[in-house]
């Protein structure tokens, strides 16, 4: 009996060691937030392969990690920020107050840039 609570603890150790899977240590995560529901458009890049986003906030975005820049711009009045993270670091984060306004951000290597603007992209 004791053998086989041991087998069938070990089993269940090893499948669930096979199953897991940690997230990239350097990966970039984007945190769209603000207003609930505004609506936004923009893109992204890493090492400049471009990739377009559109949705509401709020919204997360994983991105592999690399040279990074993106451009969101709010479709209507209300608070947009973008709080960008690389593995566990934050690197800081933007907002846009203006109607119609956006925010730019970008990494790269060791440094952080960050602008927010008020005008179209």
């Amino acid at each position: 009996m004791k053998n086989s609570i041991l087998l069938v603890s070990f089993s269940f150790l090893f499948c669930a060691c096979q199953t897991y899977q940690r997230p990239e240590p350097d990966a970039i995560t984007v945190a769209v937030r603000g207003t609930p529901g505004l609506k936004f458009s923009g893109t992204y890049s890493i090492d400049g392969k471009e990739q377009q986003v559109c949705g509401a906030v709020p919204m997360d975005l994983e991105i592999a990690d690399g040279n990074f820049c993106s451009e969101f711009r709010k479709d209507g009045d209300g608070v947009l920020t973008v709080i960008v993270n690389k593995g566990c670091k934050p690197y800081g984060e933007a907002s846009s107050l203006t109607a119609h306004g956006g925010v730019r951000t970008a990494i790269s290597p060791g440094e952080v840039f960050d602008l927010t603007y008020t005008t179209g992209f």
